[in-house]
């Protein structure tokens, strides 16, 4: 990973030894952290002025990031200010992780089961009617059910 001067990038300075992805200054502009190849967090003190100084690159410690979502999801983490601290987007670990279950016509299913419900509890009386009613609030659609008694 390099760090070169803007808008006039005439020259540039080897900051980390072996690449790196998702570089960023501390908001002094002290220190740059990024992540290196092996997915450690990785920090390299700078000095800026007439002369660019770049220190020794130092392993923070090891993370476990999740794969970018779209093309517009350039970081994972964020830091603190002072750079003491950091935010980490982690992948979760596939073994510990829920299965996602997707139900198709979950409305129609929760109405079936409302009304039988509903049935039981009347001891066989006539039950009510349930009736869907969509909503739009904030651009999303909301369903609800409303019961009218028999």
């Amino acid at each position: 990973m390099f760090v070169s001067p803007f808008p006039n990038a005439n020259s540039k300075w080897k900051v980390s030894r072996s690449g790196g992805e998702q570089p960023k200054w501390r908001r002094d502009g002290k220190e740059l952290f990024y992540f290196s190849g092996e997915g450690k967090m990785m920090s390299v003190s700078v000095k800026t002025g007439s002369n660019f100084e770049a220190g020794t690159p130092v392993a923070l410690f090891q993370t476990h990031t999740r794969q970018p979502i779209s093309s517009m999801d350039l970081f994972s983490y964020d830091l603190t200010v002072d750079g003491q601290k950091s935010l980490i987007n982690a992948r979760v670990d596939e073994p510990s992780s829920a299965p996602l279950s997707i139900i198709l016509n979950w409305a129609s299913e929760i109405e079936k089961k409302l009304v039988v419900d509903l049935a039981n509890r009347r001891n066989n009386r006539p039950y009510p009617k349930c009736y869907p009613a969509r909503r739009l609030l904030n651009g999303r659609v909301f369903t609800s059910f409303i019961v009218s008694g028999a």
